[in-house]
C-alpha cells in the first residue's frame, strides 16, 4: 500500500467530528471560545456530549443559558482560521488513525502541508486555530 493510498481525505470533516468524542475542556480556553463564537461569555463554557452543544451565559443576560451547536462552532472556527491565514480552504485527511491538516491558498494553486497531527479531530482544529491566531498577531492583523 502506497503512502497516497494510506492517506484518506475526509470529504467533509465538519460531519466527521460528530462521530468522535469531543472533549474541549482543557483544550480550549474560555477566551478562545468567546473569540471563535463572537460572544461575550461570562464564566466558563460547558460542553454537553449528549446534545453536542456548547453552553454558556452571556454577560448581558447572565440568567439565560445559551447554546452553540458543534457544527456552528466548527463553521465559525474555520472562518476565523481562513481569515487569519488568508486561506481559500482547509483539507483534512486521516492516515494511521491520525488526522493531518492541509492549508490551501489561492483557490487550490498553493497547498501547504500543516505539520500538526492529532488523533482527535477537534484537538487538531483547535491547534490550527491557535496557530492561525499566533500568525495573525505576528503579522499585525489582530
Amino acid at each position: 500500500m502506497t503512502k497516497e493510498e494510506k492517506l484518506k481525505k475526509i470529504e467533509d470533516y465538519k460531519f466527521q467530528i460528530y462521530k468522535e468524542e469531543v472533549s474541549p475542556v482543557g483544550v480550549m480556553s474560555n477566551l478562545d471560545f468567546s473569540e471563535i463564537t463572537e460572544t461575550n461569555s461570562a464564566g466558563h463554557y460547558q460542553y454537553s456530549r449528549d446534545n453536542q452543544t456548547f453552553l454558556y451565559r452571556d454577560i448581558l443576560n447572565i440568567r439565560e443559558v445559551r447554546r452553540v451547536d458543534l457544527l456552528t462552532f466548527v463553521n465559525k472556527l474555520e472562518k476565523k482560521v481562513k481569515e487569519y491565514l488568508e486561506l481559500s480552504g482547509i483539507e483534512i485527511s486521516i492516515a494511521d488513525r491520525q488526522y493531518r491538516a492541509y492549508l490551501i491558498k489561492n483557490d487550490g494553486q498553493e497547498k501547504y502541508y500543516f505539520t500538526l497531527f492529532d488523533k482527535n479531530l477537534f484537538n487538531l482544529l483547535i491547534q490550527l486555530y491557535l496557530y492561525s491566531k499566533d500568525e495573525a498577531k505576528k503579522d499585525g492583523k489582530i
